[in-house]
């Protein structure tokens, strides 16, 4: 039988670490170069903050079913097969978080120098289609047995495969059986990089290093954004702040002029690059008509509308202000 405790083992190592079921969310974090909501929750359970929701699905349970019955097929007289070995990165590992996997069996062929690596899945999509699917999962699993590979010794390489269980037609609520007819093994290889890992890692490692509280809002610190969009945001928030100063300067330098040019009895200066009128206070009358109509559907008397009219009168004053335009407005 394959490793049964392993899924104790997977679930303990998952505070810490990235695993290969992760690798989805990582090939997601490189390709927009940030911590997206949907990871949030799982990098809180990475940092400890949060307990990860033990679910048991059924086929869940048949997955495992057929990893145990699969491991038992292809590890008959041959001990050298592992089921679900850890395995450490020290390439891509970072002082807040590891990248670790478990890949469901591991072959060490020391004749041949081969490390082989296999990935079970039962689905009731085809293989090709269940390869692409699972595909950054497998090369994470790729990398961190490359890096076995070449602590047992020079020379050695990795061969990666899905072995794959198809459950098409198959209603698991009437009972689980194994048919090695659905079962195929397929050589999964990676000649170009599926995703940048180091750098899914280290945005992630940032992440946790700020990480002291997980909440389900929407809300980011601008520490998370990445570093050309976190420059520019700086930069605009310098703008804003700068505008506003500026803002403030104009206001108070109007008030003043207004003051001088009432009190003194000037009504417009004109200069070069800008004019100056005198606005005198004033006020204007409208109708609130939201609340007219309001009130003049509730009544459904169309006729009262006019005598609500001067009901809803509301007078607005507006304060006297110097109005200023570039000398190229006035022209217009």
């Amino acid at each position: 039988m394959g490793n049964l405790n392993y899924k104790e083992e997977i679930v303990s190592s998952r505070k810490g670490a990235m695993g290969g079921s992760d690798a989805t969310m990582l090939a997601q974090i490189a390709s927009i170069g940030l911590v997206p909501k949907s990871a949030q929750k799982r990098l809180a359970i990475c940092k400890g903050l949060i307990e990860r929701e033990d679910i048991v699905t059924t086929a869940m349970a048949f997955g495992d079913y057929i990893e145990n019955k699969i491991y038992d097929l292809i590890s008959a007289g041959n001990p050298n097969y592992e089921s679900n070995p850890l395995l450490v990165s020290k390439k891509y590992s970072m002082d807040n978080v590891k990248l670790i996997c478990h890949p469901d069996f591991l072959l060490k062929d020391y004749e041949k120098k081969i490390l082989y690596v296999y990935e079970c899945k039962a689905t009731k999509e085809g293989v090709e289609e269940t390869k692409i699917r699972y595909r950054s999962q497998m090369y994470v699993e790729n990398i961190l047995a490359k890096e076995l590979a070449s602590q047992i010794g020079s020379g050695w390489k990795v061969k990666t495969f899905l072995v794959h269980y198809s459950t098409e037609g198959l209603d698991l609520d009437q009972g689980f059986e194994f048919d090695e007819s659905r079962m195929s093994v397929t050589e999964v290889r990676f000649n170009t990089q599926v995703f940048d890992v180091r750098y899914a890692m280290e945005i992630v490692n940032k992440y946790l290093e700020g990480l002291e509280y997980y909440t389900e809002d929407e809300d980011i610190d601008a520490d998370y954004l990445p570093d050309k969009v976190r420059t520019q945001f700086t930069e605009v928030a310098g703008f804003l702040r700068e505008i506003k100063e500026r803002e403030e300067k104009v206001e108070e330098f109007k008030t003043k002029l207004y003051d001088f040019l009432s009190s003194n009895g000037i009504k417009k200066v004109s200069c070069k690059e800008f004019a100056f009128t005198l606005v005198a206070p004033s006020e204007s009358v409208t109708v609130d008509y939201k609340k007219l109509f309001a009130e003049e559907i509730e009544a459904k008397r169309p006729r009262v509308a006019k005598k609500l009219k001067d009901k809803y009168k509301k007078t607005s004053k507006r304060k006297g202000f110097v109005q200023i335009r570039l000398s190229d407005e006035e022209k217009k």
